[in-house]
């Protein structure tokens, strides 16, 4: 926005522009669109929130499991030092000056640990750098700044005081119970019963992330065997380049030039769910600012979802149309906001009589998305 105008001003004048936006592009039957203004991050991340958010629950739930490991270690710890405390105690030291000193252990190592998680994020960042963009569609710079390193103390510090001062104050309570030889004490009790919980809760975390990466890797495994749809290896044009196999009707030829009646090519998703399955051949859509007779039906391709719930990856509804049947101003948009791909097939290099350079036959390709 320009310096100065507020956000309410934006979403009026946005309230102003919308009915002349909806008549040159007027909605879907029964859609309504509404205009206003969002945060530019919201905007920008929207499709990568709900993907980090599962990876940051994961991430969290490894944090917690690490931290009750510790915690029981700390129980342990704390059983081993009790002669010490229980003498420290008796020479006049107060409790609260042992629980501090065990808390600042605590952090110490809390803090060590955080150095070294820092070091080990900066030496493998390349390597999963690569891994996030291509799982999560990533473009936005991925480093570790100033507030990666702060949001790790801050998170040091938390598991301090949370996994650190239980079993602290534990421990000093411990020391101040009275022991006795052949019976058990109520305060032994207690510190079996910390230990168990302890166990129990880390069993919990850890089942539950072995059955959420088993879950993963089954979907992972389920998308790699995924049938896509297309043959990369290609061949002539677009459906030939990809081997998208055609059902019915023709692919786009010469015929289709920019003064030629409008024409569009359809997958069997749209037959399958705007045809009722019957064939659609010669039948008149409009799409792109003109009305388009359907002159093929092509094999589905398995594509990320953009709208709809329909699944990771799933056979989304497609219309494909020529390039010279597009207009400037279309093109201009779809340049601007989505990312063009060229796709093209290898060119083999061939001699005059038509063969290439190792005997087989010649072809070259190339087709614009």
């Amino acid at each position: 926005m320009k310096p100065g105008t507020s956000r309410a001003a934006a979403d009026a004048e946005l309230q102003r522009l919308g009915p002349e936006i909806d008549r040159l592009q007027p909605p879907a039957a029964g859609m309504t669109i509404t205009y206003g203004t969002g945060p530019l991050q919201q905007g920008l991340t929207d499709s990568l929130r709900q993907p980090l958010l599962m990876l940051w629950a994961a991430v969290a739930v490894v944090l917690l499991i690490a931290c009750v490991n510790l915690a029981g270690l700390m129980f342990a710890r704390g059983a081993r030092r009790r002669r010490e405390i229980t003498t420290r105690l008796a020479l006049g030291s107060g409790r609260t000056a042992i629980v501090r000193q065990l808390v600042v252990e605590s952090a110490l190592v809390a803090s060590i640990g955080a150095g070294l998680g820092c070091i080990l994020g900066v030496a493998v960042l390349q390597g999963l750098t690569g891994l996030a963009e291509n799982a999560l569609d990533l473009w936005q710079p991925i480093a570790m700044d100033a507030r990666a390193v702060i949001a790790a103390v801050a998170v040091a510090l938390v598991a301090t005081v949370i996994f650190g001062l239980i079993p602290a104050l534990h421990s000093t309570r411990m020391a101040q119970a009275p022991t006795s030889v052949g019976t058990r004490t109520v305060a032994g009790a207690a510190s079996h019963l910390s230990r168990r919980a302890a166990v129990v809760v880390q069993v919990a975390l850890g089942v539950t992330l072995l059955v959420g990466a088993g879950l993963l890797a089954r979907s992972f495994t389920h998308l790699r065997g995924l049938e896509p749809g297309f043959d990369g290896r290609g061949a002539g044009d677009y459906f030939g380049t990809l081997r998208i196999p055609v059902g019915s009707g023709r692919v786009f030829d010469d015929r289709d030039a920019a003064g030629a009646p409008g024409v569009v090519i359809v997958n069997q998703t749209i037959v399958r769910e705007y045809f009722g399955g019957a064939d659609p051949i010669g039948r008149r859509i409009a799409i792109a600012g003109m009305q388009r007779q359907i002159i093929g039906v092509v094999g589905d391709v398995q594509l990320k979802p953009g709208f709809g719930q329909r699944g990771p990856l799933a056979p989304m509804p497609l219309a494909y149309i020529p390039l010279t049947q597009t207009n400037d101003a279309m093109l201009r948009l779809m340049h601007g906001w989505f990312s063009t791909a060229l796709i093209v097939s290898r060119h083999e290099r061939h001699d005059r009589a038509g063969a290439s350079a190792d005997g087989g036959p010649c072809r070259s390709a190339a087709a614009v998305r």
